[in-house]
C-alpha cells in the first residue's frame, strides 16, 4: 500500500478533526493491521479489503467512528472470525513450556559459616522470579522472600541468582515452586531454619501467597 493511498485519508481526517492529519504510517508484514501516527498521538486502525477497497474497521474509543474508504493497489488478508479461532487456539503451541528438569540446583553454592554458634538471621528477596503455568505456558510473575538461620554454611548469592533464573520457562505451579525452592536450598546449606515466601502477582482476580517452613531435626 503505497504513501498515495494513504495521504488521501490524513487530508480528510484532517479536515473533519480540527485540522490534524497523518503524519507517518507503519504495517505488519502480512498488511491487514496499520498503525497510523497522527498528531495528537499514536492509534493502532484495523483495515479491511474488499475488491481493493480499505475500509476503517476499527478506532481508538476516543476517535469519531468514522468510515474513510480508501482504493489501494493490493488486497490485503485478513482472517475470519471462525479462521481467528483457529489461529488464537493454536497460539498456546507456540510456548515452549520446560519440566521440572530445567531446573537447575547444580550450581547453587555454599560457604562457611564463621558464627555457626550465633543463632544469625539471614533475608533474602527478590521481585524478579518468573516461571509460566504449566498448562497455558503463560507467564507467573511473584516476590521470592528466603529467611533462614545457616547451620555450618550460607548460600552464596550469586548462584541462588542463577538458580532462580532456571525456573524461567518452567511450567509449575506456585506451590510446588514454593517447596522445591525451600527443598533445593535446605539440600544445599543444612540450616537451623528455613522459611520460604513466593507471592505471585494477581491472576484471574485472586492473589496468592504460599509460605513454606523448614526446621532442623532438635532445633
Amino acid at each position: 500500500m503505497g504513501m498515495t493511498g494513504l495521504e488521501a485519508l490524513g487530508p480528510r481526517w484532517g479536515q473533519n478533526h480540527g485540522g490534524t492529519g497523518l503524519l507517518s504510517y507503519s504495517a505488519n508484514t502480512r498488511g491487514d493491521f496499520w498503525t497510523l501516527r497522527w498528531r495528537f498521538g499514536i492509534r493502532l486502525l484495523c483495515f479491511r479489503t474488499d475488491g481493493g477497497v480499505l475500509t476503517l474497521l476499527g478506532l481508538h474509543s476516543n476517535m469519531c467512528p468514522t468510515v474513510f474508504p480508501l482504493r489501494v493497489g493490493r488486497r490485503v488478508f485478513v482472517a475470519t472470525i471462525s479462521e481467528l479461532k483457529d489461529q488464537y487456539d493454536n497460539l498456546d503451541h507456540r510456548v515452549q513450556i520446560r519440566d521440572y528438569s530445567a531446573i537447575d540446583p547444580g550450581c547453587l553454592l555454599a560457604f562457611e559459616n564463621e558464627f555457626p554458634e550465633q543463632e544469625t538471621l539471614v533475608q533474602l528477596d527478590t521481585d524478579e522470579f518468573t516461571a509460566v503455568c504449566p498448562w497455558t505456558g503463560q507467564p507467573d510473575y511473584g516476590a521470592l522472600d528466603i529467611s533462614y538461620v545457616p547451620g555450618l554454611s550460607c548460600i552464596e548469592l550469586k548462584s541462588l541468582k542463577y538458580y532462580l533464573m532456571s525456573y524461567r520457562s518452567v511450567g509449575i505451579v506456585q506451590e510446588s515452586a514454593a517447596n522445591r525452592i525451600l527443598n533445593d536450598l535446605v539440600a544445599l546449606c543444612h540450616p537451623r531454619r528455613m522459611k520460604i515466601t513466593l507471592d505471585y502477582r494477581v491472576r484471574g482476580g485472586i492473589h496468592t501467597v504460599v509460605s513454606v517452613n523448614y526446621d532442623a531435626p532438635g532445633s
